[in-house]
């Protein structure tokens, strides 16, 4: 139980990103982090990611949209907060 690098594998993983769901095979979790949460690359493999200052809110901003969802939203979102 002391050590830090077990992790424990979930079947039928499913992230909702405010009602874009992501669906994985599985997923590792470790319940022992202290820090903060990282996405693996098996997940962020399947969007489309920009990460920079945002114009509107004047700190480092994550917008990511998955492939198969990007729509003109996201593309607005895009060009509001980093003139693309």
């Amino acid at each position: 139980m002391e050590l830090k690098s077990i992790t424990f594998q979930h079947r039928d993983f499913e992230i909702d990103f405010g009602g874009v769901c992501i669906n994985k095979d599985y997923v590792k979790v470790s319940y022992d982090r202290t820090g903060n949460i990282l996405i693996g690359m098996d997940i962020l493999s399947k969007m489309d990611i920009h990460i920079g200052k945002s114009k509107i809110l004047g700190k480092t901003a994550f917008i990511a949209c998955p492939y198969e969802s990007m729509n003109q939203e996201y593309h607005e979102a895009l060009s509001h907060h980093f003139d693309i």
